[in-house]
């Protein structure tokens, strides 16, 4: 019973922990309109810096930034985010059970460490 305990309450723990960073993500999510019109007062600055500096066309500036968000969008693939969330979720549910059935059979574990062993060698198995 105490095992089962112990992994609830870290579970529950984790848990939480997992609302809390949730609902900084969604209002993170909330305020990124904000950002992006933030983003591109900021963008458009650089891009004037970077004109007045050098020999480059604001043409080429603001191509050359247009193909660098092509190629990141092509590399963001929904599929791959989804995979990887549902393999976190997985861990997350199986793990409570490994941990509950390790400690419940701890026991049983450490017979089977000591019939590896010679005799002499039981005084450091715990």
């Amino acid at each position: 019973m105490s095992i089962f305990l112990v992994v609830m309450l870290s579970s529950l723990l984790v848990f939480a922990a997992f609302h809390l960073i949730l609902s900084q993500f969604t209002s993170f999510s909330d305020a990124i309109p904000t950002l992006k019109q933030k983003l591109d007062v900021l963008t458009d600055e650089f891009i004037q810096v970077i004109v007045h500096k050098s020999n480059l066309h604001e043409s080429e500036i603001t191509k050359w930034i247009e193909d660098s968000e092509k190629k990141e969008l092509y590399h963001f693939s929904i599929t791959e985010k989804l995979n990887q969330l549902s393999q976190i979720i997985i861990t997350l549910i199986l793990l409570p059970i490994y941990l509950i059935l390790t400690l419940y059979y701890k026991p049983l574990f450490i017979e089977f460490i000591k019939r590896l062993f010679q005799d002499k060698h039981h005084v450091t198995i715990p």
